[in-house]
């Protein structure tokens, strides 16, 4: 799990909107 929390750590700079998205598809 901790390379997606990476992942999405840089991608939040990219893709803010989609950031909710990505962490409901997380859980």
């Amino acid at each position: 799990m901790e390379e997606f929390q990476q992942w999405t750590d840089l991608n939040n700079l990219v893709h803010l909107p989609t950031r909710g998205a990505e962490f409901t598809w997380a859980n």
